[in-house]
């Protein structure tokens, strides 16, 4: 047996890179790790997928035998968001549902017409073990008020705590708060201030938890 991260890189080919990287930009967050002059590689952050999209003009579009790919939800009230995201982005949804209780889905279609599914699947034996990030954090500032930020002598306890899947979702985080810094304009210098805090806590949590290794 051969040990991997599972199926992790999908190679797609496509009309137009700029196009189809800023749809899967918008859509999912992923952010553009290499780029050639026929190739753009994108990755979730905190994760270790690999969606590489090559300029092909001629085989561009579903085929192949490729039925669609997805993109698993980490809570299910999040499909209808899902759904806005995906026509703001670009796309175009063709179906909508439920596969059981508590397992919404829905198909898409992206600019250059593969279909892409997003869904919430209820936990399996198979899943790695859940972040408890948010319950270390909330442990951490009980007693302090809503502003008040986590005292930096408790940071080194916070991060003794954090495992794989901790360390995960902080990369996402910090990925997400320098995507949500990129939209604040430049006179708006105290949410920006509170923005680079939060992202400086995240990385040294990284840093003090070997993340960055």
């Amino acid at each position: 047996m051969v040990r991997t991260f599972g199926l992790t890189h999908l190679a797609l080919a496509v009309a137009d890179l700029d196009r189809s990287a800023r749809f899967y930009r918008e859509l999912f967050g992923m952010v553009e790790v290499y780029r050639g002059d026929a190739f753009v590689q994108l990755q979730t952050p905190g994760s270790r997928d690999v969606l590489v999209l090559e300029r092909d003009p001629d085989r561009a579009g579903p085929g192949g035998g490729v039925i669609h790919f997805g993109f698993r939800l980490m809570d299910p009230d999040d499909i209808a968001a899902a759904a806005n995201a995906v026509e703001r982005a670009g796309g175009k949804i063709r179906e909508q549902g439920e596969f059981c209780l508590g397992e919404p889905y829905l198909f898409a279609l992206d600019p250059d017409g593969y279909e892409v599914e997003i869904w919430y699947e209820l936990p399996t034996s198979a899943d790695p073990p859940l972040s408890r990030l948010p319950d270390l954090l909330a442990d951490a500032k009980r007693g302090l008020e809503p502003w008040e930020p986590i005292p930096r002598d408790a940071w080194p306890r916070i991060a003794a705590a954090c495992g794989a899947a901790e360390r995960a979702e902080i990369a996402a985080r910090i990925a997400e708060l320098r995507r949500e810094l990129e939209t604040v304009e430049a006179w708006d210098g105290d949410t920006r201030d509170d923005i680079w805090r939060t992202i400086h806590f995240f990385e040294e949590l990284l840093r003090l938890s070997g993340g960055d290794r």
